[in-house]
């Protein structure tokens, strides 16, 4: 009977154990995974900062693409030639494989007495540039 008793409180010990480092395992992968939609999120959004405001002619500015720039796979930026033209687009990287990012942008007003964006009322100063990045495996989108 104390053998009973013994291999069952042993029973319960190891599997409390192992139900603990499985769900330690699973949140260390969700932050793993974190950590590369941030990185990739970064990478996009030092890629879209990098290109000029506005056309070199706002007068005549089209949100989105020009007829000259439009990339059949996305990829291929050398005709953008500012951020808007990135609306919408869908990005991926070679070194982020099953990661995901999509690129919004806006027009976009601040209001500098309670310091807070605005909706707009196009064109504005400001434009709002928003990256959605989706990670393999989960439902979660990190912006």
């Amino acid at each position: 009977m104390d053998v009973v008793v013994g291999v069952t409180i042993i029973s319960l010990i190891v599997g409390g154990t192992f139900s603990v480092i499985s769900t330690l395992l699973r949140l260390n992968a969700n932050g793993y995974i974190q950590t590369q939609a941030i990185w990739m999120g970064n990478s996009v959004m030092e890629i879209v900062t990098g290109y000029e405001f506005s056309e070199a002619d706002p007068a005549g500015e089209v949100f989105g693409f020009e007829a000259d720039e439009t990339p059949a796979d996305g990829t291929a930026w050398n005709t953008f030639d500012d951020v808007d033209d990135f609306t919408d687009r869908t990005l991926t990287f070679d070194s982020y494989p099953g990661f995901t990012a999509t690129v919004r942008v806006d027009w976009s007003d601040y209001d500098e007495a309670a310091g807070l964006i605005t909706p707009p009322s196009p064109p504005t100063l400001f434009k709002e540039v928003r990256v959605e990045v989706s990670s393999p495996g989960t439902d979660n989108v990190l912006t």
